[in-house]
């Protein structure tokens, strides 16, 4: 069985506030794989991992390239 993340359980794991959680949400950058009844969304420790992997592997390659938003130097 898949195990789901609430919210704030992603916030933690990406050192964010769950602002920019619903964020990516809501741009679809992180899919939510619930929404509760109350509407918070649950999401997958799988796709979690993904996209905080991509993320990191991102802001790794800004650092190295000295690249700001956009891929502007």
């Amino acid at each position: 069985m898949e195990r789901l993340l609430e919210s704030g359980d992603v916030a933690k794991l990406a050192g964010v506030g769950p602002d920019a959680v619903r964020l990516w949400a809501n741009n679809g950058a992180l899919p939510a794989a619930a929404i509760t009844l109350r509407g918070g969304r649950l999401f997958r420790e799988a796709d979690v991992e993904r996209f905080l992997a991509a993320r990191a592997e991102r802001q790794a390659h800004r650092r190295f390239f000295g690249e700001g938003p956009g891929g502007q130097r």
